[in-house]
């Protein structure tokens, strides 16, 4: 009876965190790309910049459950260059967002500039209580490839995702849904959804 009811337990909970998917919201952004241009179905993606002014501070301790809004709090790799390790996050992210709304021949460049990245801090991801958000704010660009003429660009565009603390975290990596996974597929989504709007 024990191994039925936590078998009901796991189940439910994975329920919970599958319903819990990243969703686009109207708010992420105002215009989107097509909105700007004619020729998104002709852009093709050769590259990704990731820009993270060197002015914002950098949460490398982790032991406060609320920093700063204008840190950037990153703790889903191994300890490192965080800057570096969230650069390389959103490209894989710009990436895999553009290659499904891309398929064109006009090579261009994503240019995506970091407002707010603030992900959960290892405190705060311990507690059991769910109130927390990952927060990301960023600016967009699309250049032509070879100009550098801005083709399309929007400001202040939002990605924020509820975040997983305590044993739905855990759960949620055991799933294969960690933060980095979650955070990713997320801006992905708002990526692609602004390409295509």
């Amino acid at each position: 009876m024990r191994k039925l009811n936590l078998g009901v337990f796991l189940l439910g909970a994975m329920a919970l965190i599958s319903g819990c998917a990243p969703t686009i919201s109207s708010t992420d952004f105002e215009r989107g790309a097509t909105s700007q241009s004619g020729s998104v179905g002709a852009w093709a993606l050769a590259d990704v910049m990731i820009d993270i002014p060197e002015s914002m501070p950098v949460d490398n301790v982790g032991n406060v459950r609320v920093p700063p809004d204008n840190m950037l709090v990153w703790f889903g790799d191994p300890p490192g260059d965080r800057k570096a390790q969230v650069k390389a996050l959103l490209r894989d992210a710009v990436i895999a967002g553009a290659a499904d709304a891309l398929s064109g021949g006009r090579p261009i460049v994503f240019r995506l500039n970091v407002d707010q990245f603030h992900a959960l801090t290892p405190v705060a991801r311990a507690t059991n209580i769910q109130l927390g958000v990952h927060s990301m704010q960023f600016d967009f660009q699309v250049l032509d490839a070879s100009t550098g003429e801005v083709l399309a660009s929007e400001d202040n565009v939002t990605a924020d995702l509820r975040a997983f603390s305590g044993t739905q975290a855990t759960l949620a990596e055991q799933a294969g849904q960690g933060q980095k996974i979650r955070i990713q597929t997320r801006v992905s989504q708002v990526v692609r959804q602004w390409l295509q709007s």
